[in-house]
This record gives C-alpha cells, structure tokens and sequence, in this order.
C-alpha cells in the first residue's frame, strides 16, 4: 500500500506540479491526496494520464466519489466523522459509494478517513469500505475492550481456585 501525501496548492497546474514533485521524492510509492473539487479533478485527470495514483480527499458525496473514480482516482477518502457532524451519515455516504463502485465496476477504492470513535470505523467496516485510516489512540481502543480484562482475570481466579500456580 502506498504513502497517501497531500498536495496544497488550490489550481491544477499547481497540483499536478506538486504531486510530480511528490512522486519522484518518494520514488513512485505514493498515492497523491487531491482534493475532489473541480481543479482537483482535473489534475486527478492528468495525473492518471501519467500512471500517477492520486486519492480524492475532501470527498462529502457519493457524487464527488465517482466524479474522482471517472477521473482516475486510485483511492477516494470520505471523511466519515465531518460527514456525520455536518450532514448526518458517513457510513450511509460510504456505503452508497462501494455500491455505485461496484454498480458501475468502476477501478477505485474506498479509503474511509476522519474518524473519532469506534462505532465509527465498525459502521464503514459494514459499509464495505475497502481501507481506513485510523488513529494508533482508536486502533488500540478497537482491540482492548473492558470485558476482555475482566474475562482473564475470572479465568486466572478460576485456574488457581482449580490447580494453584501455572507450572508444568
């Protein structure tokens, strides 16, 4: 899997100069975050010309998800928890967006971002999203859980309630 490094600039000559850039600094091991806006698509479009992989950020919609997918995006990025707070159901956006992906056989992935709980990224896990980026602080609080500690002490209490000591 690829670095995904943003581009800043705001025209597509701009961005296409800085994904260029990007490219070669990280030897081709990169899929350059674009913005999905009108500029974006354009240099997401030139860009995929040049067998550059891009992901399409700042993705609201369904419709900027395919609009990028046309284009030639690698990767779309719904930003799940922004979706939520603005406009109410990120994990309904991604799902809308895998299955126009799959609809349409359209060559892209869903690259599920912007999260700030766990309910969160298992919603876009049931969505179909392909990958996610998430935090080290929500990726270590999705393997430990409060039952679980519980559940090995009872375990440990009951094995020295039965056979003392673990020793062979």
């Amino acid at each position: 899997m690829p670095l995904h490094a943003q581009v800043i600039a705001d025209h597509w000559r701009d961005m296409v100069d800085q994904a260029k850039a990007l490219y070669n600094w990280l030897d081709g091991n990169v899929s350059v975050k674009i913005p999905v806006t009108t500029q974006g698509l354009y240099a997401i479009r030139k860009l995929a010309a040049e067998n550059i992989q891009t992901t399409g950020t700042t993705v609201y919609t369904a419709a900027q998800a395919v609009l990028a997918a046309k284009a030639g995006a690698s990767y779309v990025a719904p930003y799940v928890n922004r979706i939520d707070q603005e406009y109410g159901n990120g994990a309904g956006v991604v799902k809308t967006i895998v299955g126009l992906f799959n609809t349409y056989c359209l060559n892209c992935k869903v690259l599920a971002a912007s999260f700030k709980h766990n309910r969160q990224i298992l919603a876009v896990m049931e969505a179909g999203s392909h990958e996610a980026t998430i935090s080290p602080e929500l990726i270590s609080r999705l393997a430990d859980h409060p039952a679980v500690d519980r559940d090995i002490h009872a375990f440990r209490e009951i094995w020295h309630s039965q056979y003392g000591t673990f020793s062979f």
